[in-house]
């Protein structure tokens, strides 16, 4: 379960080695996270973990993105199962819902998701790694995009910095929007519409109500068997700094 997302200035070994660098300081940011015993009750018996935030976007981005196709693939079969039943297949069921699917409302949230670029927005989650947005200015200097906190470390957003290792942030008021604008300005049509940033993934990664089970179901394993956990959640524990005894955690 999120709790914050935090940043702290601190030394900086290749910011140290950087001759062009005005400072040594260079922006460090974390998640804090819980394991909890269910995702309504954590203010005990839980553990609390602070992981680097680019590893914690990385794992949480693959698990949204798996469970996201693997939605979008159950409804498109929802959706054929609902044209069998309309054109008379006795075998087919037409309630309307599959899976925990509602069939109406499903198809046009995935095909949004599948159109996406095509009605003018980009994925946030394709930005969480630092990367340069446009050509470098004459003088070489150049703005890129990266993770940053936001909101009181409540959320996590896409920021613009003016290094490549995204530790500092653009103070000339540019923001994700402005280098979208540019971009369609610069390719001179005078009808050309800048992207705009979609979160509907990296809103769930902050979503402090949203939990991820760390059980994997299998409902073909025998009653003694010891239960799997899920890949997220370890990949996660591993790299995480840990806060356990306090709290009652016991594993």
């Amino acid at each position: 379960k999120f709790m914050q997302c935090q940043f702290v200035k601190a030394y900086d070994d290749e910011m140290a080695d950087d001759e062009d660098s005005a400072t040594v300081l260079g922006t460090q940011r974390f998640v804090t996270f819980r394991l909890c015993p269910d995702c309504d009750s954590c203010s005990s018996e839980y553990g609390e973990y602070i992981v680097d935030l680019q590893n914690y976007l990385e794992s949480m981005i693959d698990y949204y993105q798996e469970e996201q196709e693997n939605y979008c693939k159950a409804c498109e079969e929802c959706a054929g199962m609902d044209a069998d039943a309309d054109a008379g297949d006795a075998d087919a069921d037409a309630g309307g819902r599959r899976l925990d699917l509602d069939c109406q409302t499903c198809y046009p949230t995935c095909q949004n998701i599948e159109n996406m670029e095509e009605n003018g927005y980009l994925d946030a989650s394709e930005f969480i790694e630092c990367q340069q947005m446009g050509d470098a200015n004459d003088d070489g200097s150049a703005y890129y995009t990266g993770p940053m906190c936001s909101n009181g470390g409540t959320k996590i957003k896409i920021g613009v910095f003016t290094d490549d290792l995204c530790t500092e942030f653009a103070e000339d008021g540019t923001d994700v929007d402005t280098l979208f604008q540019a971009q369609a300005d610069a390719e001179g049509d005078a009808n050309a519409v800048p992207f705009r940033l979609s979160y509907h993934l990296l809103k769930k990664v902050h979503d402090s109500s949203n939990c991820v089970s760390c059980l994997v179901e299998d409902n073909d394993a025998d009653a003694n068997d010891d239960a799997e956990v899920a890949e997220v959640c370890e990949e996660l524990y591993e790299e995480a700094a840990k806060c356990e005894p306090p709290y009652g955690f016991d594993g």
